[in-house]
């Protein structure tokens, strides 16, 4: 009941709080950041307080010309805490047998624990919240990864922009998590590395773990040292994946409220700027990000006097009264910058990292980055990397390094050219503001995180190597619904299909006619706890857990909805899947197959197909390396596709799995219909399905939908998927 109501007043007050503000003239604006400066530069000093929460207000509001009230924006986050406690205290009533019998130090190690997994599930998971029969939820905190530097929309780093209901890149997913664990004594800490910041919080024996809340992983620090480009001298100098005091914290506010300025006024060689870098710098003499923001002021200044006095070359600078001053100047932030190891990001990484980010395909690593050690006495015997070659990752001298737009020369300390600006597609690379989170094979797989084993869905896959993931280890299979080519009837899904059409209640419906009334919506997490409670995890490895889990599931949906279990070995050819995998996989297996019959009398086969899945995040095209992208050509290509009769592609999923919208725009661009049937559980332990929902690139709302099958037990798997595949079906040539 109190996180319903909470979850209400919530919505009443962000409306309210983040209400559209008239722009005030850019004189009173520029007074607005001036004002957050003096206010940061007090609780640097000693002056006032250090609050990291009222710091980042500050220092967003000044972006709005001060249009916010702190004593709302607190009550906003109050609003959310109340949330967070709850789950919290949740998890450690769930604990409370573990609590009693552990020491004073286990036992705050892991309610601290209980409170960090309460914050990170309230922000990168679907929490339901149930009042009696009403079920109300809160989608994710997601990343901005259409705009992760903030090039387009600066709102897009801002916390205030998260609150409201948007997206936001790594710096404000970051800082609002902070806000929320300073608010629940959480100890989280911040850490910083190029081009990127994120997480460290406390496992339950007191060890820090890295949390990246971009791709909603626990990436290792090798992993984050490899991916920013990030040199052991930088690390070893405390300027890089190092974990930030409260007042560093702090001082990343006045980082961001310069490139706020810059971003609003459009303009980049401010004495404002300037001023936020010094005092940044002079508060925190490890901040990275304060001598980047000052090298980077100082080019701006030093390239618009070369194109206001007509230079053209270096050497024309090195001579001209009115830039010689400031390309020695630059000169000497470079050399500071190369000495204590900091590495741009190459070009051509930068390039593949920003086109995987915007979902496009055509960029190609071209350089093999395996490290060779023996190619001074002429031998080619190289060893593996983390990242297969992609990457550079031993970082050895170069004689010449590229920062921002500079060839400096590292051996004589000389800027020798300048190179264009470094716009790529909608995002303009800023060395200065933390936005990314990369993956070096995202080409391939766009939709998860370097750092993600098992394709972020250890339920369904293993992943030996760390590269891509596996399927379960018995093999390719599922189930197929009866498809002779006599034309008898298929039931189940099919029958649910033709009788429900895109919504409503089903006459046919076995189940309780309402979701809300006596069940709640099956997530990862508690079908996973299910499992747990009946000793499905003991004597296994976490692998063979994961794949009981993920089969149980599987064959409790394919019985519900009146299938035959382990049938279907058919491949379906999928050139869609073959071209963006490289050639690699060429088919695809769907957990079921049918037929469509169409109002006309047309029956056609092989022209449906059904996955299941249990993941707790976005369903997108390149999920499970390409899967979804391939069953949409299938089905596009089947024979119901070619005479344009709806073939469908049906997702039976936990609840907390979501359609991502370039699947429906995918499908709807290719005449295929997508349709979603969800999971729910009753208070007994017990499954069934809802009826399934056609998808239109709207959020799917549980509380609308009806229970449409019997109520089943999760029962162990006790067969297997079925081996091998015979050659995949090609539509065209007859099948």
């Amino acid at each position: 009941m109190k996180k319903t109501i909470l979850l209400s007043v919530f919505t009443v007050l962000q409306l309210g709080l983040f209400a559209q503000t008239q722009q005030a003239d850019t004189g009173i604006s520029k007074k607005c950041f001036y004002a957050a400066f003096d206010s940061l530069k007090n609780m640097l000093e000693g002056k006032d307080s250090l609050n990291y929460e009222k710091a980042v207000f500050i220092t967003e509001n000044a972006y709005y010309d001060n249009a916010f009230n702190y004593a709302d924006f607190e009550k906003t986050i109050d609003l959310n805490i109340a949330c967070i406690d709850s789950i919290a205290q949740h998890g450690k009533q769930e604990n409370e047998d573990k609590l009693l019998h552990l020491g004073l130090y286990k036992k705050n190690m892991l309610n601290l624990n209980i409170t960090n997994c309460a914050i990170y599930n309230y922000m990168t998971d679907t929490i339901y919240f149930r009042h009696h029969d009403t079920l109300s939820y809160k989608p994710p905190f997601n990343y901005s990864s259409d705009d992760p530097y903030g090039s387009t929309n600066w709102e897009n780093t801002q916390v205030l922009h998260l609150l409201n209901g948007s997206k936001g890149n790594c710096y404000a997913l970051t800082a609002l998590y902070k806000i929320f664990s300073d608010r629940l004594n959480g100890e989280a800490r911040l850490v910083t590395a190029p081009h990127h910041i994120y997480l460290q919080v406390k496992n339950t024996i007191g060890d820090y773990w890295n949390v990246e809340l971009t791709s909603k992983t626990f990436p290792g620090d090798g992993s984050i040292q490899t991916l920013t480009y990030t040199t052991h001298d930088l690390i070893m100098n405390g300027m890089a994946q190092q974990p930030l005091t409260d007042k560093q914290a702090i001082v990343l506010n006045l980082i961001y409220l310069a490139k706020s300025f810059e971003h609003k006024f459009k303009d980049n060689t401010s004495n404002f700027l300037l001023q936020c870098a010094n005092l940044a710098f002079e508060q925190d003499t490890l901040s990275l990000n304060a001598l980047l923001l000052k090298a980077e002021i100082t080019e701006n200044r030093l390239l618009a006097a070369m194109v206001k006095n007509n230079v053209t070359t270096v050497a024309q600078a090195r001579i001209n009264h009115n830039t010689k001053l400031l390309l020695a100047d630059y000169e000497k932030q470079l050399t500071t910058l190369y000495q204590i190891g900091y590495v741009e990001v190459p070009k051509n990484i930068e390039e593949m990292i920003l086109a995987a980010i915007e979902g496009k395909q055509e960029a190609a690593i071209l350089t093999n980055n395996t490290p060779n050690p023996f190619a001074p006495i002429g031998q080619n015997q190289r060893y593996y990397t983390l990242s297969g070659g992609l990457f550079d990752e031993m970082h050895p001298k170069a004689d010449t390094g590229e920062y921002f737009h500079a060839l400096l020369n590292t051996k004589t300390k000389r800027i020798i050219a300048f190179t264009p600006l470094d716009t790529l597609g909608n995002n303009e690379v800023d060395p200065v503001v933390f936005a990314l989170s990369v993956d070096p094979l995202a080409a391939m797989l766009p939709s998860y995180s370097p750092y993600a084993a098992f394709n972020d869905n250890p339920i369904f896959y293993t992943d030996p190597t760390g590269a891509s993931a596996e399927g379960p280890p018995t093999g390719p299979g599922g189930c197929v619904f009866p498809d002779d080519e006599t034309g008898s009837s298929v039931g189940g899904l099919a029958q649910v299909l033709n009788t429900t059409g895109t919504g409503g209640s089903n006459s046919t419906n076995t189940g309780t006619s309402s979701a809300g009334s006596s069940s709640t919506p099956l997530s990862t997490d508690k079908l996973r706890s299910m499992a747990i409670q009946k000793g499905w995890n003991e004597n296994v490895s976490p692998q063979k857990f994961n794949w009981i889990v993920g089969k149980a599931f599987e064959n409790t949906a394919i019985q519900a909805l009146g299938l035959q279990l382990n049938a279907n070995t058919k491949p379906f050819y999928s050139s869609e899947r073959n071209n963006f995998t490289n050639g690699n996989v060429s088919y695809v297996v769907p957990d079921a197959v049918g037929r469509v019959f169409s109002s006309s009398g047309g029956d056609y086969p092989n022209s449906y197909f059904a996955e299941v899945k249990a993941i707790s995040r976005n369903i997108t095209l390149g999920t499970s390396n390409q899967q979804i992208r391939g069953l949409i050509d299938a089905a596009a290509n089947s024979p119901a596709g070619r005479a344009q009769q709806n073939p469908s592609v049906f997702f039976i999923t936990t609840a907390n799995t979501i359609i991502g919208n370039d699947v429906v725009n995918a499908a709807q661009a290719s005449g295929v219909q997508i349709w979603q049937i969800i999971a729910y559980v009753d208070d007994q332990g017990r499954i069934a399905f809802s009826q399934p929902v056609l998808q239109t690139n709207s959020t799917l709302t549980p509380e609308s939908l009806y229970i449409n099958t019997p109520w089943l037990e999760l029962a162990y798997p006790t067969t297997g998927d079925t081996p091998g595949n015979p050659d995949p079906i090609r539509f065209d040539s007859g099948n």
